[in-house]
Protein backbone atom coordinates (compact mmCIF):
# COMPACT_ATOMS: atom_id res chain seq x y z
CA UNK A 1 0.00 0.00 0.00
CA UNK A 2 1.62 3.29 -1.09
CA UNK A 3 1.77 6.58 1.30
CA UNK A 4 -1.52 8.00 -0.78
CA UNK A 5 -3.46 5.24 0.22
CA UNK A 6 -2.25 5.57 3.97
CA UNK A 7 -3.05 8.84 4.02
CA UNK A 8 -6.57 7.82 3.28
CA UNK A 9 -6.91 6.11 6.54
CA UNK A 10 -5.68 8.43 8.89
CA UNK A 11 -8.46 11.32 9.67
CA UNK A 12 -6.09 13.35 11.40
CA UNK A 13 -2.05 13.91 10.89
CA UNK A 14 0.42 15.87 12.36
CA UNK A 15 4.04 16.15 11.09
CA UNK A 16 6.84 17.86 12.95
CA UNK A 17 4.21 20.65 13.95
CA UNK A 18 5.39 23.48 16.16
CA UNK A 19 3.14 26.41 17.42
CA UNK A 20 4.68 29.48 18.95
CA UNK A 21 3.11 32.38 20.39
CA UNK A 22 3.84 35.75 20.16
CA UNK A 23 5.85 35.94 22.77
CA UNK A 24 8.07 33.44 21.70
CA UNK A 25 7.00 30.94 24.16
CA UNK A 26 6.98 26.81 22.38
CA UNK A 27 3.41 25.49 22.51
CA UNK A 28 4.32 22.72 20.62
CA UNK A 29 7.50 21.21 19.75
CA UNK A 30 7.54 18.85 16.89
CA UNK A 31 4.63 17.37 17.42
CA UNK A 32 3.99 13.70 15.50
CA UNK A 33 0.44 12.29 15.64
CA UNK A 34 -1.91 10.64 13.69
CA UNK A 35 -4.99 9.52 14.18
CA UNK A 36 -7.02 6.80 12.24
CA UNK A 37 -9.95 6.82 10.75
CA UNK A 38 -12.59 5.35 12.89
CA UNK A 39 -10.89 5.67 15.86
CA UNK A 40 -11.85 6.48 19.09
CA UNK A 41 -8.36 8.79 20.22
CA UNK A 42 -7.50 10.38 23.01
CA UNK A 43 -4.94 13.12 24.16
CA UNK A 44 -4.14 14.22 27.52
CA UNK A 45 -2.28 16.33 29.53
CA UNK A 46 -1.54 18.79 32.26
CA UNK A 47 -2.53 22.42 32.20
CA UNK A 48 0.42 24.12 30.35
CA UNK A 49 0.81 20.81 28.13
CA UNK A 50 -0.23 22.21 24.59
CA UNK A 51 -3.44 20.63 24.33
CA UNK A 52 -5.54 23.86 23.59
CA UNK A 53 -3.06 24.97 21.22
CA UNK A 54 -3.31 21.78 19.30
CA UNK A 55 -7.10 21.62 19.46
CA UNK A 56 -7.27 24.98 17.80
CA UNK A 57 -4.62 23.75 14.92
CA UNK A 58 -6.98 20.81 14.02
CA UNK A 59 -10.17 22.73 14.50
CA UNK A 60 -8.42 25.23 11.94
CA UNK A 61 -8.77 28.01 14.17
CA UNK A 62 -4.73 28.60 13.92
CA UNK A 63 -1.92 28.07 11.96
CA UNK A 64 1.25 25.61 13.05
CA UNK A 65 4.62 27.85 13.25
CA UNK A 66 6.13 25.11 11.13
CA UNK A 67 5.25 21.36 10.39
CA UNK A 68 1.99 20.07 8.55
CA UNK A 69 -1.14 19.53 9.61
CA UNK A 70 -3.58 17.30 7.59
CA UNK A 71 -6.98 16.89 8.08
CA UNK A 72 -10.13 14.81 6.70
CA UNK A 73 -7.40 14.48 3.71
CA UNK A 74 -6.54 18.04 3.45
CA UNK A 75 -3.27 19.90 4.31
CA UNK A 76 -4.51 22.57 6.01
CA UNK A 77 -1.45 25.05 5.59
CA UNK A 78 -1.73 24.97 1.37
CA UNK A 79 -5.28 24.49 1.32
CA UNK A 80 -7.81 26.95 -0.35
CA UNK A 81 -10.18 28.88 1.60
CA UNK A 82 -12.84 27.04 0.30
CA UNK A 83 -11.27 23.96 1.37
CA UNK A 84 -10.55 24.63 4.85
CA UNK A 85 -14.05 25.97 5.18
CA UNK A 86 -15.10 22.20 3.83
CA UNK A 87 -12.97 20.73 6.76
CA UNK A 88 -14.24 22.96 9.33
CA UNK A 89 -18.08 21.63 8.14
CA UNK A 90 -17.25 18.24 8.02
CA UNK A 91 -15.39 18.70 11.80
CA UNK A 92 -17.90 18.73 14.56
CA UNK A 93 -16.32 20.44 17.88
CA UNK A 94 -17.85 20.06 21.73
CA UNK A 95 -16.26 22.92 23.55
CA UNK A 96 -15.28 23.09 27.07
CA UNK A 97 -17.63 25.87 27.61
CA UNK A 98 -20.37 24.81 25.87
CA UNK A 99 -20.23 28.52 23.06
CA UNK A 100 -23.94 28.72 23.45
CA UNK A 101 -25.38 31.78 21.97
CA UNK A 102 -27.89 33.43 24.51
CA UNK A 103 -30.17 35.15 22.55
CA UNK A 104 -30.98 32.23 20.36
CA UNK A 105 -33.48 28.85 21.84
CA UNK A 106 -31.44 25.74 22.27
CA UNK A 107 -32.94 24.26 18.44
CA UNK A 108 -31.97 28.34 16.57
CA UNK A 109 -28.13 27.18 18.57
CA UNK A 110 -28.06 23.29 17.27
CA UNK A 111 -29.15 24.47 13.73
CA UNK A 112 -26.54 27.02 13.52
CA UNK A 113 -24.02 24.91 11.24
CA UNK A 114 -26.65 23.92 8.67
CA UNK A 115 -27.65 27.77 8.57
CA UNK A 116 -23.84 28.36 7.34
CA UNK A 117 -24.00 26.08 5.15
CA UNK A 118 -27.54 26.93 3.87
CA UNK A 119 -30.54 24.59 4.66
CA UNK A 120 -33.94 26.09 4.26
CA UNK A 121 -35.35 27.13 8.07
CA UNK A 122 -37.82 24.36 7.82
CA UNK A 123 -35.60 21.37 7.33
CA UNK A 124 -33.34 22.95 10.12
CA UNK A 125 -35.88 22.86 12.74
CA UNK A 126 -36.76 19.08 12.00
CA UNK A 127 -33.36 18.04 11.70
CA UNK A 128 -32.39 20.33 15.21
CA UNK A 129 -35.34 18.73 16.96
CA UNK A 130 -34.14 14.79 15.40
CA UNK A 131 -30.88 15.57 17.30
CA UNK A 132 -32.52 17.29 20.71
CA UNK A 133 -34.14 13.98 20.94
CA UNK A 134 -31.39 11.96 20.03
CA UNK A 135 -29.17 13.54 23.41
CA UNK A 136 -32.37 13.30 25.56
CA UNK A 137 -33.67 17.03 25.64
CA UNK A 138 -36.82 16.54 23.15
CA UNK A 139 -39.23 18.80 23.67
CA UNK A 140 -36.69 21.73 25.10
CA UNK A 141 -36.14 23.36 21.50
CA UNK A 142 -37.69 26.11 22.94
CA UNK A 143 -35.64 27.06 26.06
CA UNK A 144 -32.92 29.14 25.87
CA UNK A 145 -29.58 28.55 27.62
CA UNK A 146 -30.21 30.35 30.59
CA UNK A 147 -33.21 27.86 31.35
CA UNK A 148 -30.87 25.14 31.02
CA UNK A 149 -28.63 22.81 33.29
CA UNK A 150 -24.51 23.01 32.61
CA UNK A 151 -25.22 19.07 31.63
CA UNK A 152 -28.25 20.52 29.38
CA UNK A 153 -25.96 23.11 27.62
CA UNK A 154 -23.48 20.62 26.84
CA UNK A 155 -26.12 17.93 25.29
CA UNK A 156 -27.10 21.22 23.08
CA UNK A 157 -23.55 21.51 22.23
CA UNK A 158 -23.27 17.95 21.24
CA UNK A 159 -26.29 17.97 19.10
CA UNK A 160 -25.12 21.33 17.37
CA UNK A 161 -21.93 19.17 16.73
CA UNK A 162 -23.63 15.89 15.33
CA UNK A 163 -26.21 18.04 13.19
CA UNK A 164 -24.51 18.37 10.33
CA UNK A 165 -23.00 14.61 9.94
CA UNK A 166 -19.55 15.37 10.38
CA UNK A 167 -16.90 12.53 9.51
CA UNK A 168 -14.58 13.74 12.63
CA UNK A 169 -16.10 15.02 16.06
CA UNK A 170 -13.49 16.99 18.50
CA UNK A 171 -14.29 16.57 22.29
CA UNK A 172 -11.92 19.79 23.80
CA UNK A 173 -12.54 19.55 27.44
CA UNK A 174 -16.04 18.52 26.71
CA UNK A 175 -16.66 17.49 30.51
CA UNK A 176 -14.14 19.69 32.31
CA UNK A 177 -17.14 22.16 33.36
CA UNK A 178 -19.14 20.04 34.57
CA UNK A 179 -20.12 18.73 37.42
CA UNK A 180 -19.50 14.71 37.83
CA UNK A 181 -22.45 13.13 37.69
CA UNK A 182 -23.53 15.46 34.70
CA UNK A 183 -19.79 14.42 33.10
CA UNK A 184 -20.65 11.19 34.00
CA UNK A 185 -23.96 11.39 32.27
CA UNK A 186 -22.52 12.76 28.68
CA UNK A 187 -20.01 10.38 28.43
CA UNK A 188 -22.12 7.76 28.76
CA UNK A 189 -24.28 9.67 26.01
CA UNK A 190 -20.58 9.98 23.75
CA UNK A 191 -19.99 6.45 24.28
CA UNK A 192 -23.75 5.36 23.01
CA UNK A 193 -23.73 8.08 20.14
CA UNK A 194 -20.27 6.78 19.12
CA UNK A 195 -21.92 2.69 18.93
CA UNK A 196 -24.61 4.51 16.78
CA UNK A 197 -22.58 6.44 13.95
CA UNK A 198 -18.69 5.23 14.47
CA UNK A 199 -17.64 8.31 13.30
CA UNK A 200 -13.84 9.22 14.10
CA UNK A 201 -13.41 10.81 17.74
CA UNK A 202 -10.55 13.20 18.65
CA UNK A 203 -10.63 13.29 23.10
CA UNK A 204 -8.40 16.42 24.28
CA UNK A 205 -8.68 16.23 27.47
CA UNK A 206 -6.78 16.22 30.83
CA UNK A 207 -9.06 13.61 32.33
CA UNK A 208 -7.96 10.28 32.66
CA UNK A 209 -11.29 9.30 33.08
CA UNK A 210 -12.80 10.52 29.34
CA UNK A 211 -10.06 8.78 27.35
CA UNK A 212 -10.65 5.75 29.98
CA UNK A 213 -14.52 5.93 29.53
CA UNK A 214 -14.33 6.56 25.16
CA UNK A 215 -11.02 6.31 23.36
CA UNK A 216 -9.37 3.15 22.48
CA UNK A 217 -5.80 4.78 21.77
CA UNK A 218 -4.12 7.67 23.75
CA UNK A 219 -1.20 9.94 23.51
CA UNK A 220 0.58 11.77 26.20
CA UNK A 221 1.34 15.54 25.65
CA UNK A 222 3.80 16.98 27.93
CA UNK A 223 5.50 20.50 27.20
CA UNK A 224 4.36 20.16 23.47
CA UNK A 225 6.05 17.14 22.85
CA UNK A 226 4.03 13.37 22.49
CA UNK A 227 5.99 11.47 25.32
CA UNK A 228 4.02 8.29 25.18
CA UNK A 229 1.31 6.39 23.32
CA UNK A 230 -0.87 3.07 23.17
CA UNK A 231 -3.71 1.89 24.75
CA UNK A 232 -5.35 3.30 27.67
CA UNK A 233 -4.67 0.41 30.21
CA UNK A 234 -0.80 0.55 29.68
CA UNK A 235 -0.10 4.76 29.13
CA UNK A 236 -2.74 5.47 31.69
CA UNK A 237 -1.66 3.11 34.55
Amino acid sequence: MGKASLMTDVAVSLSQVVRRHPDGTVALAGVDLDVPVGAAFGLVGPSGAGKSSLARLVEGLDQPTSGRIRVLGVELGTASDQARRDVQRRTGVVFQHFNLLEQRTARDNVGLPLAFAGVDASARARRSDEMLELVGLGGLGHRYPSQLSGGQKQRVGIARALVARPSLLVLDEATSALDPVAARAILDLLRDLRAQSPITLLAITHQPEVVHALCSQVAVLEHGAIVRQGAPAEVLS
